[in-house]
């Protein structure tokens, strides 16, 4: 499967691609996204990963990605929003904000024009999914978990 930060990344990749498949979420059928990864030990192999899944004939929202580079928060200042959306949903999925589930002013005042989901990746998770995967056939680090489809039954 690869290391559990690649796990993450092909996961991501799968979801907003998977996301992106819904005229009723908002997306146009042209839409595509662009990852921009903060550089990192991983972002090599992630950035190979990235372009292995979209041009892979089995991967059904390949259409959805565009483009995929390593980069850091100086050059590319868009990495630290993402840094801070990523570490304020962090707090959130494990409740520690000031010990209460809060989300800081700053990011829901992006709620009404951007949308927002989170995953978790924890060791609850993947015992949960360990057996499922370990008996699929995959060639080495070439798993990708695609999520089922996030609805609005599940943001409440």
């Amino acid at each position: 499967m690869g290391h559990p930060y690649l796990i993450c990344f092909k996961s991501m990749i799968a979801r907003v691609g998977e996301q992106m498949s819904h005229p009723e979420l908002g997306f146009r059928p042209e839409d595509r996204f662009t990852v921009i990864l903060d550089r990192n030990p991983f972002d090599t192999e992630a950035v190979k990963i990235f372009y292995g899944i979209k041009d892979h004939p089995s991967f059904a929202y390949g259409s959805k990605l565009e483009d995929c580079i390593a980069a850091d928060a100086e050059t590319f200042v868009g990495l630290q929003v993402a840094d801070f959306v990523a570490y304020e949903t962090f707090r959130l999925m494990h409740g520690k904000r000031n010990g209460t589930t809060a989300i800081r002013q700053a990011l829901i005042g992006m709620f009404g024009t951007t949308g927002f989901f989170g995953d978790l990746f924890n060791d609850e998770v993947f015992e949960r999914i360990k057996a499922d995967v370990d008996s699929m056939p995959a060639a080495p680090n070439g798993f990708v978990i695609v999520p089922h489809p996030f609805t609005e039954a599940q943001s409440g």
